[in-house]
């Protein structure tokens, strides 16, 4: 893991910051967007995705136990009614 770290330093330290807005970097759908963009956006993208991946296997594979909570924010249905309380004393639901 050090190793692919390092790689990626050597490979951004070169880069200015006028760089990471006008360079233009071409994405595996062979579609063309600036290179910071790219860097930022694809590795959530695709990060967000596997993690959708690995809920779905698992759902469909019997983990009944598991929600949305678990999929978008990391939380066991425990804290479920906690969130609701919060949402609700910080005015979200109208």
């Amino acid at each position: 893991m050090n190793s692919r770290v390092n790689e990626m330093e050597a490979l951004l330290s070169d880069l200015s910051e006028a760089d990471y807005n006008s360079k233009m970097a071409m994405l595996p759908n062979r579609q063309e967007i600036i290179l910071g963009s790219a860097l930022v956006n694809f590795p959530l993208k695709f990060i967000t995705a596997c993690r959708m991946q690995l809920f779905l296997y698992l759902k469909e594979n019997g983990q009944s136990i598991l929600n949305t909570m678990n999929c978008w924010f990391g939380l066991d249905a425990q804290y479920r009614n906690q969130l609701i309380i919060l949402r609700i004393l910080l005015n979200v639901f109208p």
